[in-house]
């Protein structure tokens, strides 16, 4: 068996006390969450269908659970499995984390830059195909003043000749 390094060892008691945490936060929300129900720790057990000896393992902390347990028990008590769950602090951002989100942002900045630079160029297409429909449009309606039939004096009307007075 390979022996444990000391950083090993740190490593592993400190999620040994992130553990003890958790677990403790979790049987502290079971019993807000079991008394605000009204219930005791053995009729959630039965509820629950678990041991009395698991719902008091639980609410002291001591108990480990598996998912299926922490789904049965906030099912049991009629609450959601997240209403149980402790809450947690976020940690600091590590060197790697801010490094991966700066990437992550100039891979946003140049992508915006570049659809910039597309809607640029397509509105410059745009402008100069308007352009172009307009000098079409405007020949087509030349064209039709030129094919269309030279427009006609009316032709004159025939009036009565008109009678001169005195003879």
């Amino acid at each position: 068996m390979a022996r444990k390094k000391p950083g090993d060892i740190d490593r592993e008691d400190e999620i040994d006390g992130k553990v003890a945490q958790a677990l403790s936060a979790f049987g502290v929300r079971v019993r807000e969450a079991r008394l605000k129900a009204g219930m005791t720790q053995q009729q959630l057990a039965l509820k629950s269908k678990a041991a009395h000896s698991y719902i008091y393992e639980i609410e002291s902390g001591t108990q480990n659970l598996t998912l299926k347990g922490i789904a049965k028990i906030a099912y049991a008590l009629g609450v959601e499995i997240r209403d149980l769950l402790p809450e947690t602090q976020a940690e600091p951002p590590t060197t790697t984390s801010i490094e991966l989100l700066t990437a992550l942002l100039k891979q946003v900045r140049e992508s915006l830059a570049e659809f910039q630079d597309h809607d640029v160029r397509r509105q410059a297409v745009q402008v100069n195909l308007l352009e172009r429909l307009r000098v079409f449009a405007d020949m087509g309606a030349a064209l039709e003043r030129l094919l269309a039939p030279p427009e006609q004096d009316p032709p004159p009307t025939s009036r009565p000749a008109r009678k001169q007075a005195g003879g």
